[in-house]
Formats: C-alpha cells, structure tokens, sequence
C-alpha cells in the first residue's frame, strides 16, 4: 500500500487556522475589548469566551467547523483588526511575526469564512 505525502484534506465546512492565523486571532481578542464586547450582544458571551480560549497564545493550529455564531465572530473580530494594522493603529504590536503576516492570515480568515454563494 502506497501513502500519500499529501496533507489530508478536511470534511466540508472544517476550517484550519495555522500558528501565525492563531496568532493573529488571539492579539484581535486581546486588543479589541470594544468589538468583542459588542460581539457578546449578538453571539453570547459563552461563545466568545471558548473562542478566545481556543486562541490562546500557545495555540499553534487548530481545525474544526465553525457554528454560524462563530463565523460572525471570527469574521467581525478579523476585520477589526486589520483595519487596525492596515491603518497603522496598533501601537502594542509586540509579535514574533511581521505585522504583514498577521494583515495577510487575518485577510485569509475573512475570505474563507464568507459565506460561498453556489
């Protein structure tokens, strides 16, 4: 029997958030008390609290299939933060990784958790 080098691919609907995407995820909580606060009113704090969890820094991947509430919170947390770094608004910026990276995963989380229309 003969093995496949390829990485495995996921069911439908499983997303995979690498160490810098996690990385990134885990600052945006961390950085936008505001947004996560007005996120609490729409998705539940429970939610966000799990999600914040599953971010935390020592995070270095993860793959699962986001619940709709997640996708909201993942997307709305992701583009405030980019607009943050991509504006130049993130004096606390103190990463291992180049600003660029985290611009680049979070455009990554945006794009793949809008929903695809068929």
């Amino acid at each position: 029997m003969k093995f496949s080098a390829e990485k495995p691919k996921f069911a439908e609907g499983v997303i995979e958030f690498d160490e810098i995407t996690c990385c990134a995820l885990g600052r945006a909580f961390l950085e936008n008390k505001e947004t996560v606060q007005q996120l609490k009113e729409v998705v539940g704090s429970d939610v966000l609290r799990k999600m914040a969890e599953d971010m935390s820094p020592i995070t270095k991947n993860t793959a699962f299939a986001p619940t709709a509430d997640e996708k909201i919170a993942y997307s709305q947390i992701a583009k405030k933060e980019l607009e943050q770094l991509e504006g130049g608004d993130s004096p606390n910026f103190n990463c291992k990784h180049p600003p660029a990276q985290h611009i680049a995963a979070l455009r990554s989380i945006i794009k793949e958790i809008q929903p695809r229309l068929n």
